[in-house]
């Protein structure tokens, strides 16, 4: 922690033509105070790079209207980017040679590639060398570099605090007139790969990867937490991203006990989430700053901001890195399309379908972003019969109540900054209702009746028989779900009128009812009683008190 803390303030001296201080122009006004640097080294000292499997070739990385612009003399980065755009000037005094310079143009290329700054300039200043630029002393072991932004912003005395260089975005301006907007430091002692068209050779640590990295830290992926502590008030736009398991950590009474071992996720947009670097002991310049390396190594989504790289890997953009800095505020390039969902074959179940799908967020699926949105779309032939939207993160839907007998196309598209992309198709055949049960009937005398009927035609299995039954003038309720291979029911009948019904059902859904006659219980009156007889002459009257009349 003190390594990075001196570093830090010693470097953003140096950074810019005077010390970035405090400055609050008015009410509502930017303010701009120092801002923190990340320290990154090699395996087991700290690292905050990653892997991943391929690169894009040189070509594809410098992309105008984000194209870079190099000025190794050390003068002249706001000119070059004063309308937008990203910029990179090497300090002077620790010139980097020429293949140095060509892989950190080509890194500064890939987010110029995908972030929009065309509402600012973003001016890197790179010191390449084996000793710290201010005060001589070489690098510690296992040192890699260090970044971050020049300057932290925030509107009205308020709010979150972004870095410099998105504030420029947001802005429209260059709140840092003729001072760059991220500083990084590059230790030249390590044996470098140099070539970003290819993978590093082991022994070698990926100058790429590493400059990439750097840079996002300087462009906001990082956090406000030092040394396990956490001021809400004064949180950067990375904070508002990080979530425990109750909601925001920026609403949680003790956001601190969550910075030592967590849990805390990263929110990439979209219901996405993403673990982030919390290990029970605080390692200065990874804690907080980094997705968790156990889910991310191997070259997983999340892989480039990471905290740990080792000699032959290589890490790159993919949509998790960029779902933060989107989050964070940072707009991205019309190019920059949606990621792409791959539709699993659909199961069928009682009444419709389950389809699941996967989302591969990687580095190795290219440029691409988490939706916004998403929809299933339900075909038959060229007519659409039913577009559901889905969360895209939950990974699958169910979808019911299509009409059996037809076969359907589905494909899920994916929509984000008004670019849309669809998956592979899938078909499901959904067969048809089972047919009405016939002769339905009740037999039998006293309560216990057999209600019995004959078995159901199907194209599918049938799954089972359900019964229900209208009780004088109450509406159908249920009384059984009957085995498919059974046809029949002991029922018990009472003093109402009562009316049965069933029907099949199999995987597309119930069939249309069959429905009895209306049967009832007869129950014999008792016997008179009060029986009296008269007999006057030849004539014998009886009479008996009246029964009152039963069903």
């Amino acid at each position: 922690m003190l390594l990075a803390r001196s570093l830090g303030v010693s470097v953003l001296v140096v950074a810019a033509s005077a010390p970035v201080r405090a400055d609050v122009v008015g009410p509502g006004a930017p303010v701009v105070i120092e801002a923190p640097i990340v320290v990154d080294t090699a395996r087991g000292s700290g690292l905050s790079v990653s892997r991943s499997d391929e690169l894009a070739s040189a070509a594809q990385l410098l992309d105008p209207p984000g194209q870079v612009v190099s000025t190794p003399d050390g003068q002249g980065w706001y000119a070059a980017s004063v309308a937008g755009g990203f910029a990179v000037t090497y300090d002077p005094a620790q010139p980097a040679p020429p293949d140095v310079r060509s892989v950190v143009d080509q890194a500064v290329g890939r987010w110029s590639s995908v972030l929009d700054s065309s509402g600012g300039p973003v001016n890197i200043y790179v010191y390449w060398g084996a000793t710290h630029p201010v005060t001589g002393e070489a690098y510690p072991n296992g040192l890699l570099g260090m970044a971050g932004p020049t300057g932290l912003v925030r509107y009205g005395g308020s709010g979150p605090w972004y870095p410099v260089a998105l504030a420029n975005q947001l802005s429209g301006s260059d709140l840092q007139p003729s001072q760059a907007e991220v500083m990084v430091l590059l230790n030249s002692r390590y044996s470098w790969h140099l070539n970003p068209s290819t993978n590093p050779p082991a022994g070698t640590m990926d100058l790429f990867s590493v400059v990439l990295h750097e840079v996002g830290h300087g462009l906001g992926f990082l956090g406000s937490a030092d040394d396990a502590h956490l001021e809400v008030v004064d949180a950067f736009a990375y904070d508002e991203l990080i979530e425990t398991p109750t909601g925001p950590l920026l609403d949680h009474p003790t956001p601190d006990s969550f910075l030592r071992g967590g849990p805390l996720v990263a929110s990439l947009g979209a219901g996405y989430f993403l673990p982030i670097y919390t290990p029970s002991t605080w390692a200065a310049g990874s804690s907080f700053s980094h997705f968790d390396e156990s889910s991310t190594s191997g070259g997983r989504a999340g892989a480039l901001m990471s905290p740990f790289l080792t000699s032959g890997e290589r890490a790159d953009l993919d949509a998790a890195v960029l779902g933060v800095m989107r989050g964070t505020g940072w707009p991205t390039r019309g190019a920059v399309s949606p990621a792409t969902p791959v539709l699993a074959t659909p199961t069928i179940g009682e009444g419709g379908f389950h389809v699941d799908w996967t989302v591969d967020l990687s580095s190795a699926a290219g440029d691409r972003l988490l939706p916004e949105s998403a929809s299933l779309v339900v075909s038959e032939g060229e007519q659409v019969e039913r577009v559901i939207p889905v969360q895209p993160a939950t990974g699958g839907v169910d979808v019911f109540d299509l009409p059996g007998g037809r076969t359907y196309r589905l494909v899920l598209q994916f929509v984000s900054a008004g670019a849309t992309t669809e998956s592979n198709s899938q078909s499901v055949s959904l067969p048809d209702v089972p047919a009405a049960p016939a002769n339905l009937g009740v037999s039998g005398s006293g309560e216990q009746r057999l209600l019995q009927w004959s078995p159901s035609s199907s194209a599918s299995p049938i799954l089972r028989y359900d019964v229900e039954a209208k009780i004088g003038s109450a509406a159908f309720s249920m009384v059984a779900a009957v085995d498919a291979a059974e046809s029949r029911l002991t029922v018990t009948l009472g003093l109402e009128p009562t009316v049965y019904r069933v029907r099949a059902v199999n995987s597309s859904g119930p069939g249309p009812w069959t429905q009895s006659d209306t049967v009832s219980l007869v129950v014999a009156p008792p016997a008179p009683a009060g029986l009296r007889q008269s007999v006057i002459g030849n004539r014998l009257t009886l009479w008996w008190a009246k029964v009152a009349d039963q069903v």
